[in-house]
């Protein structure tokens, strides 16, 4: 189950949950869904809050695939390696390209560390 909640500056949420048709434990997989919910969600107005949650987890011992799964194989070997690469050298060892040079930390949510602002506009850095 993935969820989505957004909170406007009037302080109204919405939210949208789907359950996914196979089980995944693959970030690529996730991400999506999270962006489509999040384009049904989002009624243009300026982000207060985003929260993005998943549940009704399980183990990973086994996966049933699907015709329409592609790169299954591919995607897992890239999360398990980036999961060893921060076990072993940190959290911050690996992060997306759009964290490189920008002052918000990748693991912390968009929030500024040792800034006055604690929650500025993400977009002006991203």
């Amino acid at each position: 189950m993935v969820s989505v909640t957004n909170r406007n500056q009037e302080l109204l949420s919405y939210r949208r949950q789907r359950a996914l048709d196979t089980p995944t434990d693959i970030t690529t997989h996730l991400w999506q869904h999270a962006c489509r919910l999040f384009d049904e969600v989002w009624k243009g107005d300026p982000i207060r809050h985003l929260g993005v949650h998943v549940s009704e987890l399980c183990s990973n011992d086994f996966c049933q695939l699907t015709i329409f799964d592609r790169d299954v194989d591919r995607l897992c070997r890239i999360d398990r390696t980036i999961d060893h690469l921060r076990d072993r050298f940190g959290t911050d060892a690996v992060f997306r390209g759009c964290f490189a040079h920008s002052p918000i930390r990748p693991m912390m949510g968009g929030v500024l560390q040792d800034q006055e602002e604690a929650y500025p506009m993400m977009s002006s850095y991203l």
